[in-house]
């Protein structure tokens, strides 16, 4: 059995399997966990090039939803959908990771059938406010400025009220997907998806513009239903997010 073959089995075993028996829906994969409990020595090229393959979704009836971070590396991160029957115009569509350091393309300029999903922060007012104006980061004000330039509605990802319409007023509050149990997280998303269902009516894309624990659920769900998933910013580090965004506000 090839080095691939390996990693790939391993995968399937340990992750793929075992997430099915737990009644997942979708599974996210680090390749660094990958490479260390295979105790490999210098393979992450191979850990990564195996994962991304047409052969593992095949030989693990998955379907790629996103894979974000470097090229080759630990922090490179898989996310599938535990299903071989996604819209397959998905699966020719999925995400590819971008080298760290540079800029992402984002070419298309009509988002006349397009809906855009912010994820909240944690830097917020201190008085009850429209959702646009109560997060405050300096990243969410650079992406409230690059969704609001464009010709389609869009909507805060909160991690206590769900989907937020921008001009909706709410108090301020403490709460983040990132410190939240996998079980309350996936049903987060199972309650961000029935939001969006009659928001997203006649418009078959989704551009995320939102961190991993925003999308691990509800990417794959949305992809499910044959929603166009599109991660623009996808592979880039805080600082990178900063500058894309500048770059096109």
């Amino acid at each position: 059995m090839s080095q691939a073959d390996r990693i790939r089995t391993h995968v399937y075993e340990n992750y793929i399997a075992s997430a099915r028996r737990g009644g997942s829906e979708s599974v996210t994969i680090r390749a660094g966990d990958i490479h260390a409990e295979m105790g490999l020595v210098n393979a992450m090229p191979a850990v990564c090039s195996a994962l991304r393959s047409s052969k593992f979704e095949d030989m693990a009836g998955v379907t790629t939803i996103s894979v974000t971070g470097p090229q080759f590396g630990a922090s490179v991160f898989f996310t599938f959908a535990l299903t071989a029957e996604a819209p397959r115009r998905h699966r020719e569509q999925a995400p590819q990771a971008r080298p760290v350091g540079r800029s992402v393309a984002f070419e298309a300029n009509d988002y006349a059938d397009a809906v855009f999903l912010v994820s909240c922060v944690s830097s917020k007012g201190d008085q009850p406010a429209p959702a646009r104006l109560l997060y405050q980061s300096d990243w969410f004000v650079k992406a409230r400025a690059f969704v609001e330039a464009r010709s389609a509605p869009w909507f805060i990802l909160s991690a206590l009220h769900g989907v937020v319409p921008p001009d909706d007023v709410i108090v301020p509050y403490e709460r983040t997907l990132n410190t939240m149990p996998v079980e309350e997280r996936r049903q987060w998303a199972a309650m961000v998806q029935a939001q969006l269902a009659p928001l997203l009516a006649g418009r078959p894309r989704v551009v995320f513009l939102a961190g991993q624990r925003y999308r691990e659920h509800l990417a794959p769900a949305l992809a499910r239903d044959g929603f166009q998933i599109e991660l623009p910013m996808e592979g880039l580090r805080i600082g990178e997010q900063l500058a894309w965004l500048s770059a096109r506000t």
